[in-house]
């Protein structure tokens, strides 16, 4: 194998292994993101408050409002 050849091998796994890596960050809709999503909405409709609904799920404040932006964006693409 020549020093090119070499060279392009190596090329082609390290693009293999960037076309495959998984991205990092947050994974917006996966399984437990809409478990507590459809969760949030059944106690906002019920009347809760969203301390309420951030203890009952255990996460924070700030991701049951992120949550209600979400609800409040799907709400008005509806109507």
């Amino acid at each position: 194998m020549s020093a090119s050849a070499g060279t392009i091998f190596v090329y082609r796994e390290e693009l293999e292994y960037y076309r495959n890596r998984k991205l990092s960050g947050r994974q917006k809709h996966n399984a437990k993101w809409m478990a507590i999503y459809n969760d949030f909405v059944i106690g906002y409709e019920s009347g809760m408050t969203m301390v309420e609904i951030a203890k009952r799920n255990n996460v924070s404040e700030r991701t049951i409002y992120r949550y209600k932006a979400y609800y409040d964006k799907i709400r008005e693409k509806e109507e």
